[in-house]
């Protein structure tokens, strides 16, 4: 469960971040479904730290 829910802050982080740089944008369920799978891709193979680096500071691509 604690892992659920560290994706689920990270995925917060990075839909605000995606929102911020583009206040019109308006994500579909596709690519919603690629931003949390990306964060839960780099949690489980690099660590949390690599994975709130990603969200923090990586150009989140849609």
């Amino acid at each position: 469960m604690l892992k659920r829910n560290t994706i689920d802050q990270l995925y917060d982080i990075a839909i605000e971040r995606v929102k911020e740089k583009n206040h019109q944008i308006v994500l579909n369920e596709s690519q919603l479904d690629a931003i949390y799978y990306s964060i839960y891709g780099i949690l489980q193979h690099e660590g949390e730290d690599a994975a709130r680096k990603y969200v923090l500071h990586a150009e989140i691509r849609i």
